[in-house]
């Protein structure tokens, strides 16, 4: 069949389209019978990597006569970056369908088929009626600063030819956080005594991280460390990691004598005000178990080059023959 048209292009042309500037857009083609709106950008910034922004797009039959498939569809059209950095757009975008349930659709219209994302979320426009559809933008902690062009479209997903109907263009600015809303985060941690049977560790503690501040940390890492002599011979340290359950972590001397425990597997992104968890297993081997004078694990976090005080606890170990 021929060739889908390209928006922007003779087919979904300009007219009626709005100011692309303008906080919430405008509306595109009135002539078309199908007028597009935004909703929820209204004076908007997005904050690279501090979660979504959730807007509204509703599309409206200004005839009298009857779409019987109107197949909606947004995407970013380009970002206007600054600083020449050669970084773009990344993250999700995802539309909410019946029921709440969120679907990932192509983020860009670079995407090669973002034209046919909104077929199956296609639905009949009666005269006079309208219909509004949420979607939410997460733009990852990697993209760059600058002004984000996003496009509704309207399509008639007929073939062998998809027809846009009509379009609207809105911006939103996109900007990372200032440097004085990135804080140290903070932790608490609970100690639990394992009930032995056939695993053999006998003690875990768990650690909740949470970013206080009102920028998001990209590179989250619990810190441990083991004091005692034998520490670091005797004692092996695992981690809660995705769904493989557990993985082993290096443990290595410093130069202060502390066995460091090696948690850069654990590297995590946390946004403002969220919290995220840590689990850790310690074992010994049979037969053996610490003096519980001389055996601590200090534990604390660190988020972006920024470190939470350590506290030191006291987990309780022993062996099945103790």
């Amino acid at each position: 069949g021929a060739a889908s048209p390209q928006p922007g292009g003779p087919a979904a042309g300009t007219a009626g389209a709005g100011d692309p500037t303008a906080a919430g857009g405008g509306v595109a083609r009135p002539s078309q019978g199908i007028v597009l709106s935004f909703d929820g950008l209204e004076k908007k910034e997005a904050t690279v990597g501090a979660g979504p922004v959730t807007f509204a797009v509703t599309w409206h039959n200004t005839t009298e006569q009857a779409y019987g498939k109107v197949a909606p569809v947004v995407a970013v059209r380009s970002l206007a970056a600054e600083g020449g950095e050669g970084r773009s757009l990344r993250g999700r975008l995802q539309r909410e369908d019946d029921g709440g349930s969120w679907t990932d659709v192509p983020l860009t219209e670079a995407s090669g088929n973002y034209l046919a994302s909104g077929d199956e979320a296609a639905f009949a426009l009666a005269p006079g009626a309208s219909r509004t559809l949420r979607y939410r933008l997460d733009p990852s902690i990697d993209s760059a600063e600058g002004t984000l062009l996003i496009e509704a479209l309207a399509l008639t997903p007929a073939t062998p030819q998809r027809t846009v109907e009509a379009s609207v263009l809105t911006a939103l600015r996109l900007s990372e956080a200032p440097a004085a809303a990135r804080m140290a985060p903070e932790f608490t941690v609970a100690l639990a005594k394992d009930d032995g049977g056939a695993d053999p560790q006998r003690a875990t503690f768990t650690m909740t991280v949470r970013n206080p501040g009102a920028a998001p940390l990209a590179s989250v890492l619990p810190t441990v460390l083991l004091s005692g002599t034998e520490a670091g011979s005797q004692i092996t340290v695992q981690a809660g990691y995705g769904t493989e359950g557990r993985r082993s972590l290096p443990v290595t001397r410093n130069q202060s004598g502390l066995r460091v425990v090696d948690t850069s597997l654990l590297e995590r992104l946390v946004r403002p005000h969220e919290s995220t968890t840590f689990s850790f297993w310690l074992s010994v081997p049979e037969g053996w178990s610490p003096d519980p004078g001389s055996f601590a694990v200090v534990v604390g976090a660190k988020g972006d080059g920024r470190e939470a005080a350590p506290v030191v606890v006291h987990p309780s170990l022993a062996t099945a023959g103790r």
